[in-house]
């Protein structure tokens, strides 16, 4: 699966409806492309596209903080970033994005983090 090229919204509104093995599969796919999906979420520039990668598949299904800690680690950030306790890098308009996120963990890395 291409969810940053392909137009994954088919996929995303019908997962509910598929078996609960085939949930766990895309999900598990999702989570495998996320420092993709992060990086491209970053340099998007088209507002509704950023919007859709963001309500359907960072805020539901980024989880793991250190997938997060790598792509804010990268060359993905640039501009007027805040510098991290370990060296992380954000912006705020980033920041006030993920702080949305499902995830405690996420949030709780955040916190420490910046």
């Amino acid at each position: 699966m291409d969810l940053i090229n392909n137009d994954f919204m088919p996929l995303i509104s019908s997962l509910d409806s598929k078996p609960i093995q085939e949930q766990k599969v895309i999900i598990k796919e999702i989570k495998s492309q996320m420092v993709n999906i992060l990086k491209h979420f970053i340099e998007c520039d088209k507002g509704w596209h950023y919007n859709a990668i963001f309500k359907s598949l960072i805020k539901p299904y980024l989880d793991n903080p250190l997938v997060l800690d790598f792509v804010l680690k990268s060359h993905a950030i640039k501009g007027n970033e805040i510098s991290g306790n370990s060296g992380a890098k954000i912006y705020a308009e980033l920041l006030r994005r993920l702080e949305q996120v499902d995830s405690p963990k996420i949030k709780n890395y955040l916190k420490k983090e910046f």
